[in-house]
């Protein structure tokens, strides 16, 4: 698990792969959630950026008085496909 520090930037990515195993773009968007260890949501379904097909990311920076301890990362999609 990486360890990040107050003010630096998180990179949060996905890539997104068919059942064969090929990247894919979802039939909506990408949304992250990003929970601090007090249960917090810092982050609520924002979208993310595609970089190329099926290739997402997230930046966060958290600030200088952000909750130190674990963070969890969550993504979305709704596919209708």
């Amino acid at each position: 698990m990486r360890k990040f520090i107050r003010t630096e930037t998180v990179v949060a990515t996905i890539n997104i792969k068919n059942a064969a195993g090929t990247l894919v773009d979802p039939g909506t968007s990408i949304l992250v959630t990003i929970t601090d260890s007090a249960g917090t949501d810092v982050v609520d379904g924002a979208a993310m950026t595609k970089t190329s097909t099926g290739i997402y990311y997230y930046n966060y920076t958290p600030g200088a008085a952000t909750v130190l301890g674990y963070y969890i990362i969550k993504y979305a999609t709704i596919d209708g496909g």
